[in-house]
This record gives C-alpha cells, sequence and structure tokens, in this order.
C-alpha cells in the first residue's frame, strides 16, 4: 500500500528535478547516494555527495536540511532522514580517510585565483575551482583554517577533529591555505593583483562582533555562563582598503547573483554579501562563485579577434 502511494504522488507530479534536490543550495544528486546507501555502495554514495560539496560530515551534524521539507515521501508518511544517511556515509569515510587522501589535481590553468577566507564558502570555492585545475590560494586570518564552522560552531555539533579530516581532504587535492594573513591588513586585494592572481573571491563572512552601544553595557561580573547573542557585523577593514567596491549601509558587498562585485575579477559570497545565513547557503554561493570565476577566466583566455 504505502509503495503504491507513492508511486500514485510520483506518477501525478512529474518534475525534471526532484524537489529535495532543487530545495538543497548545492544542488545535491539525493537520489543517487540514497540509492547507492541502500545499495551498500557506501564509497560510490560518498563520491556522488564530493561532487557537489566538500563537507560531507559537517553537512551531516549541522545542515538545516530544506531537502528534507520538500520530500514527497512526507506526502505519505515522513520524510527521508536525507541529513542522517549523509552523515551516515560521511562517517564511513573517517574511518578511511587516515589512510586514503586524494590524488591531487593537475594544474591545467595559469590562472591564479585568492581566495579569501577559509568558511564554508571560501572553502568550498577552492574546492571547485581546484577540481577543473586552478592553482587556488586560501588566505585565512586566524592561525587554522574552517571560519566560522570552527570559531562559531561549538565542538558538541562539531567536533574539530572532524572538521580538520575534512579540511586536510580538500587541500590534499592540491590547495594552498595560508593562514594568520588578513586582507586589508597583511595584503589587500590590489596587491594580490600585482601578486599575479587574476581572481579573487571574498568570503570573509560576517566577522566583526557587534557592540550593543548602550551605556553602561560594557562591565565586568561574575557568573557561570555566558551567552553571546548580539549577532556579527561585516569588519570594515575590505571596503576602507579597496577603492571601488560597492557596499550596502550594513557592510555587506554587493554582487550580482554569480557573486559578481562592482570590481572586475572580484568576487564575493557567503555572510559577507548575505549577512548571517546557514553552512549550505555558503557552500551554495561558493559554487556559483566558482563557476562564475572560470568563465570569467576562460574569457580572458580567449584573444580578442575583433579588428
Amino acid at each position: 500500500m504505502l509503495a503504491t502511494s507513492i508511486q500514485t504522488l510520483t506518477e501525478k507530479t512529474k518534475w525534471e528535478i526532484p524537489p529535495c534536490r532543487t530545495a538543497c543550495p548545492a544542488g545535491i544528486n539525493i537520489q543517487a547516494y540514497v540509492t547507492l546507501i541502500s545499495q551498500r555502495k557506501f564509497r560510490e554514495a560518498l563520491e556522488v555527495i564530493r561532487r557537489y560539496i566538500p563537507f560531507p560530515s559537517v553537512c551531516g551534524r549541522v545542515y538545516f536540511a530544506p531537502c528534507e521539507d520538500a520530500c514527497i515521501r512526507s506526502k505519505v508518511d515522513e520524510a527521508v532522514g536525507i541529513r542522517v544517511l549523509k552523515r551516515f556515509v560521511a562517517d564511513y569515510e573517517l574511518a578511511i580517510a587516515k589512510t586514503e587522501k586524494p590524488k591531487p589535481v593537475p594544474k591545467i590553468h595559469e590562472e591564479k585565483v585568492a581566495v579569501i577566507g577559509s568558511g564554508p564558502a571560501g572553502l568550498t570555492t577552492a574546492y571547485e575551482l581546484a577540481k577543473i585545475g586552478y592553482p587556488v590560494t586560501v588566505f585565512e586570518k586566524s592561525s587554522k583554517p574552517g571560519g566560522m564552522l570552527r570559531e562559531c560552531i561549538p565542538k558538541y555539533r562539531l567536533p574539530k577533529d572532524i572538521l580538520d579530516i575534512e579540511i586536510d581532504q580538500i587541500k590534499s587535492i592540491g590547495i594552498e591555505i595560508r593562514t594568520n594573513t588578513e586582507i586589508g591588513k597583511d595584503v589587500t586585494i590590489e596587491e594580490l593583483a600585482k601578486q599575479g592572481y587574476n581572481a579573487v573571491f571574498l568570503a570573509i563572512g560576517a566577522q566583526k562582533s557587534m557592540k550593543l552601544n548602550i551605556e553602561g553595557s560594557e562591565f565586568t561580573m561574575d557568573v557561570d555562563t555566558v551567552i553571546i547573542a548580539i549577532g556579527r557585523t561585516p569588519n570594515p577593514i575590505i571596503q576602507q582598503t579597496t577603492e571601488g567596491l560597492e557596499v550596502t549601509k550594513w557592510g555587506t558587498i554587493v554582487t550580482d547573483e554569480n557573486g559578481k562585485t562592482s570590481i572586475q575579477g572580484v568576487y564575493a559570497g557567503g555572510d559577507i554579501v548575505t549577512g548571517a545565513a546557514t553552512v549550505i547557503s555558503a557552500m551554495g554561493a561558493g559554487k556559483k562563485a566558482a563557476k562564475a570565476i572560470h568563465q570569467y577566466l576562460m574569457k580572458k583566455e580567449k584573444p580578442n579577434k575583433s579588428t
């Protein structure tokens, strides 16, 4: 009866792309990896996930799962446990990650790309571009990469050793990560261009803690627990050191739908554009920007044949 109900529902409503996949900001082929897991083809399922995102373990733990909200099975009984299945197959990888790492991808393009920020948007962009053969360098102001994944998500939700393993997997395809380097302070976008970088992706997030601006709000007292709920705002150092970069009145960077900013060759994505959002949304922005950067660099490669 259950199988008949699902079949009838599917026949009544035809989709070119399933609703669960449409709802996923990263466009992951959910049906493919769920089917492979059901066949106990865990390695193959993981390969499908990694075609779309570099953080399967992270998503399996902190993802808010809009795909499950869109799952058509929920119209019959309940949605498929997509996030749990992703975490299951990602945990399978953790058992083999210490001995098996992806091989470096050959650099088939000469154009260098600089990615500023090593959070989910930045590392996703770096991952996507490195996969198609670009030399990519990630600049991170902190001593360890991870951005908001490391600094904002508590350990009980995302253990840092798991995050480290996933970042090592990303680095192993040939991505260089330079820590303790802050954009606007240690290096500027203009200086990166002089160093030979042909495109820049800004993914510095909303890094700066907001102040209450209330008289007497800054004080000291003895407490057992502190809950910080005042939010974060973009660091103004980018706009202060980058002439011609258009920003909003809130300090976020203005871009088109593909992450292109007001400066040629400079793209942005994640919280620095949208304000505080989700991990998977940042990854989706990173994927879009990587595609746009690739298209931009391909056009630059072609000589102008007009006379």
